[in-house]
């Protein structure tokens, strides 16, 4: 299995879960690797239709690109 298409099931996933998470509460995507970034500025957002759009956006152009994760 290709890393790109790991990473597009990761993707797949990431849509599911963010599309099942119940309307009003509130969430953030984390990205790490060697170093983090979150998607929010705030450590959470309320889940509405804004903000779902742009983390959708941000699922769409992920990569594993953030350097590595050993201990």
């Amino acid at each position: 299995m290709g890393g790109e298409n790991k990473i597009s099931y990761v993707r797949e996933a990431m849509v599911v879960f963010l599309r099942s998470l119940p309307i009003d509460c509130h969430f953030n995507i984390i990205r790490f690797g060697s170093n983090y970034e979150s998607l929010f500025e705030e450590s959470t957002v309320i889940y509405n239709e804004e903000n779902v759009k742009k983390a959708e956006q941000l699922i769409e152009k992920m990569e594993a690109n953030m350097g590595g994760t050993e201990l």
